[in-house]
């Protein structure tokens, strides 16, 4: 499987969006990280939103 920057990796990953408003991840997460993923979710929802703007 090869990863975004045309890297082969080993294993199995796909590729996962995650759309919080008006934003959209784009990220690869691998086969052994699909039972946190939920985690990265809230995670990255988390950070995006400590990030913002008003």
């Amino acid at each position: 499987m090869f990863d975004g920057r045309g890297e082969k990796k080993e294993g199995f990953s796909f590729t996962r969006q995650l759309k919080v408003d008006d934003i959209v991840l784009t990220f690869d997460l691998e086969n052994t990280r699909i039972p946190v993923s939920k985690h990265i979710d809230e995670f990255l929802v988390n950070q995006l939103n400590n990030w913002r703007c008003d």
